[in-house]
């Protein structure tokens, strides 16, 4: 991801999706799965996932608002306070990333 990122960005590798989408497909099952097992460490590995792409791979901005709305999703939900400052953090990692878009998104 980090050594190729737009390779990972655009190419269509698997049935005409990218690595970026299949990656989203997969931090949305993380969430759901969390979700159901009420499980939030489980959740955090999809917040770590996110932040791993915001710091290593450009033009994702299309996805901001898809970001944005998994983590106001999952603050709604949470109990756990560290879990919460977590996600705090990724829409803070957000704004860094592009902030105008993540205004707009709000």
């Amino acid at each position: 991801m980090d050594k190729a990122g737009k390779v990972f960005r655009d190419s269509p590798i698997f049935n005409g999706q990218t690595p970026l989408e299949l990656m989203f497909h997969f931090i949305t099952k993380i969430f759901e799965d969390g979700s159901a097992l009420n499980d939030e460490i489980h959740s955090m590995c999809a917040v770590t996932l996110i932040m791993a792409l915001l710091e290593h791979i450009e033009g994702i901005d299309g996805h901001i608002h898809t970001i944005n709305q998994l983590y106001l999703k999952e603050i709604v939900e949470s109990q756990v306070q560290s879990y919460k400052n977590m996600l705090v953090q990724g829409i803070m990692m957000l704004f860094h990333y592009n902030l105008e878009a993540t205004f707009t998104s709000f």
